[in-house]
């Protein structure tokens, strides 16, 4: 395939509405992680489509063929080289992933779990030995995400059913 044809393909309707599918359902980059709303911020653009092979152009399975890639990290792999800096990150203390925000010392899923006030209530029921206060916490958030409630009403209840492990932990017998 010659680069003019490449270039008509990349332009045309069909291509943009499998880009803009494929960005729906992948939404940060593959290898750094970063979300699509902050690579447009830091990188003034939105998530690459990076083709990992051409033999299936026109025709890109979603799992085999394509990558999403922030600005940085397809420079990177095109060119081996990028002047793009990555933007700060930090490592959640809670499940040790990296997330975005270097004002945070837990990911967005962590915050929304336990938040700053249930790292000490969390921490206070793994060293009784109770792991079913961290189980109830992960069905919440479950079915919370599910119904698609706020975040505060989340918190609310959270608050509810810690104050019911704590009664409930001197009552079990493990």
């Amino acid at each position: 395939m010659l680069k003019t044809e490449y270039r008509e393909y990349i332009n045309s309707p069909e291509w943009q509405q499998r880009r803009k599918d494929f960005l729906a359902s992948h939404p940060s980059c593959a290898r750094c992680k970063l979300p699509r709303w902050l690579a447009v911020i830091a990188y003034d653009q939105d998530l690459n489509v990076h083709h990992r092979t051409y033999g299936n152009l026109g025709a890109e399975d979603f799992d085999t063929d394509l990558e999403p890639l922030c600005r940085r990290c397809h420079e990177l792999e095109e060119y081996r080289r990028s002047d793009l800096r990555e933007p700060k990150s930090a490592v959640c203390k809670v499940c040790g992933a990296k997330h975005w925000n270097p004002y945070s010392n837990l990911c967005m899923v962590c915050d929304t779990v336990f938040g700053t006030r249930y790292l000490e209530t969390e921490n206070s029921l793994h060293s009784s030995g109770n792991s079913i206060g961290h189980a109830l916490v992960s069905l919440m958030t479950y079915f919370w995400i599910l119904r698609g409630r706020s975040r505060e009403l989340f918190l609310t209840e959270m608050d509810n059913v810690y104050e019911s492990v704590q009664k409930a932990v001197p009552k079990i017998a493990l």
